[in-house]
Parts: C-alpha cells; structure tokens; sequence
C-alpha cells in the first residue's frame, strides 16, 4: 500500500493545509464534507478558487509517511489549517507531555518483535495513534494510556515515561536500555 502526504492550496497558492492519506483524492472530497474540520471545511467553502491537491510525498511505509507529514507541517507553519498547528491550547487541560515515549515504546516493542497492530489490540488504542506516538506526532497522553502501553509491552511505567528505572534490588528491570 502506497501513504501519501499531500498539500491543500488554492489554484497556484501556497499550502494552507498537510495531511496523509493512502487515497488523496478521496481525502479531498472529504475535507469538503459536513464532518471535516471546521477550519478547513470553512476555508474550502470561502475559496473563489478552485482547490489544488499536491502530493508531496509518497511512502510505502505508514509511520514514515507520518514523519513525512510532520516534517512539511514544521517546513510550511505558520500559515497551516492544520488543527495540531494553529489550535490555542492555552485554556485546554494539558496532557503530561513524556519526551521520548514513543521513542522507548518503538525500541521495546521493536525489542518484543510486536508490530503496532499487535501493541494497540493490547492497549485498545487505534493503530494510527499509536504510530503517532511513536513518530513524535503526538506526545501528550494520559497517565491511563502510560499505564497500559507499559503493560503491553512489558516494561515498568517510570522507564517508559522517563528512560529511567530505579533499581532498588539487583534483579534485571525490563525495558531499561
């Protein structure tokens, strides 16, 4: 299976919004729909233009399509519809933000020989958050989320959240590296 990242400009314009998608063209129609969000959906409708899709990356590898696509979102920010990029956070609860998680999760469950599909089923967590997570694309999770990620691949919480472990007996501790 092919994974696109694709642009979002009117005619010849800049970029005004990234995404993936394994069918750009199906996206499209339905970031025109009802249910697309509001920003998009709204500047789709106030265009006197006509939208052009650009593909600007193609993989057959779903979590480095997602790189891919946080990389454009980094390259063309500010200026994105992009809800992860121009959303105010400021009067939202925060989420504890664990740097490197989904670094240590990937290297543990790479480690297990788990493929993600195996890791979310355990979690009950949607594979595509998963893979965000684990591509940097998503690094505020809930302390439950921790919890079960760390049981599903077998290593203790404070490692997984810090990438650190301390060792109060002298037996091995799982997933410290």
């Amino acid at each position: 299976m092919t994974f696109y990242v694709y642009g979002l400009a009117e005619d010849d314009g800049p970029i005004r919004y990234v995404g993936k998608s394994t069918n750009p063209a199906r996206r499209l129609d339905s970031h025109r729909s009802a249910s697309a969000a509001a920003p998009v959906r709204a500047w789709i409708a106030a265009m006197s233009g006509r939208v052009t899709l650009r593909i600007l990356a193609q993989t057959e590898d779903q979590t480095k399509c997602a790189v891919l696509e946080q990389e454009w979102v980094k390259r063309l920010s500010p200026g994105l519809l992009n809800s992860s990029v121009n959303v105010d956070t400021r009067s939202a609860p925060r989420r504890p933000r664990f740097e490197g998680i989904g670094k240590r999760c990937l290297a543990r469950r790479t480690e297990l020989g788990l493929s993600q599909l195996d890791v979310s089923r355990r979690v009950g967590l949607p594979q595509g958050q998963l893979c965000r997570l684990e591509t940097g694309n998503r690094p505020h999770i809930s302390a439950e989320t921790a919890v079960m990620i760390a049981r599903a691949i077998e290593c203790s919480v404070e490692w997984l959240v810090t990438g650190e472990e301390r060792v109060t007996t002298g037996a091995p501790v799982r997933g410290a590296a």
